[in-house]
């Protein structure tokens, strides 16, 4: 009698499969040639995007914190890997059941899958109800119940919410929640031979560990695919802002000493040491030009004194 996997093997084989630990058979082509998959984009690598790394470390930051505050739980969220592979490969490798869901980045064209690992899927159920978690969760045979399915959903919008402010420096994306699905099947969004970039995730509560992971059709992303091959990028979604807010507080109050400069001359040392009590000192500059406003030495603006309520003033005529 031949034995039937749990869906734990079966999930280890596929991993193990996708990772290169196991090995699969293959037919040798002739000797002299060489096979060419025509369906295959092999421009695109994860090396040409660094910033598309730096936004899943950015997403994976946010993600952690906002899962944590929320089911009240230390989650751990670490990026795993970013793959290109057609849509049909990457749809034989999901388990059943799956938490699918599929979405649009407006402006970005297409639908983008997010698939939540059944495992996870039910530690957000049971931390969302005020449950513990079990040490081992059996998903073979089962689907999600509608009340189950509400809750995943709210997780859903919470882990949308972080991935649309992780892309907000590259591409300013508004994210539209379109329907969730549990079969694989019932959740095509391109065709089988299209290609399309899958990126997983790590999820960690406790002893439980899943994944969750993002498909984007590689055609969505063409039209900014420079943005992400630019390094530079990298820089600017590594600015802290609120670090730059507080920094620009602390500018403004800072205090900088500002004189007004009614004149000046040269004198000889032989004249500075003769001066005494009623010489008058002869100035460069007409008693009706402008006087020049100066910041930390350095002349701002050009203007005239005067009185204001009988205080001396300055009025600033024109900037420098």
């Amino acid at each position: 009698m031949e034995r039937v996997l749990t869906q734990e093997e079966v999930d280890a084989l596929l991993e193990g499969i996708s990772e290169g630990e196991i090995e699969t058979e293959t037919k040798q082509p002739p000797k002299g040639v060489v096979p060419f998959d025509f369906t295959k984009q092999q421009r695109i690598i994860r090396g040409d995007m660094p910033t598309l790394d730096v936004m899943n470390e950015h997403f994976s930051q946010h993600l952690k914190i906002s899962l944590s505050s929320v089911l009240k739980d230390i989650i751990d969220v670490n990026p795993v890997w970013v793959r290109v592979m057609r849509f049909g490969e990457f749809m034989q490798s999901l388990p059943v059941p799956t938490s699918l869901h599929i979405y649009k980045m407006k402006p970005l064209m297409g639908h983008n899958l997010l698939i939540i690992g059944a495992k996870i899927a039910i530690c957000f159920v049971e931390l969302l109800l005020g449950g513990k978690l079990k040490t081992e969760i059996k998903t073979e045979g089962r689907d999600f119940t509608l009340i189950e399915a509400h809750l995943i959903k709210q997780i859903v919008f919470k882990i949308l919410a972080d991935l649309e402010k992780s892309w907000k420096l590259v591409c300013p994306i508004k994210i539209e929640y379109l329907r969730s699905e549990s079969n694989p099947q019932f959740a095509g969004i391109v065709m089988l031979t299209e290609m399309v970039i899958v990126i997983k995730y790590s999820i960690k509560i406790g002893e439980i560990k899943d994944f969750i992971t993002l498909c984007i059709p590689y055609s969505s992303i063409e039209p900014i695919r420079e943005r992400l091959c630019a390094r530079f990028q990298s820089h600017q979604l590594e600015q802290d802002n609120t670090w730059v807010e507080r920094l620009k507080r602390e500018i403004k109050e800072t205090k900088v000493e500002v004189c007004i400069e009614l004149a000046k001359t040269i004198l000889e040392v032989k004249d500075l040491l003769s001066l005494k009590k009623g010489d008058i000192i002869k100035l460069n500059k007409d008693i009706k030009s402008p006087l020049t406003l100066k910041v930390e030495g350095i002349p701002k603006f050009l203007g005239y004194a005067g009185v204001l309520r009988g205080n001396k003033a300055f009025k600033i005529n024109s900037e420098i």
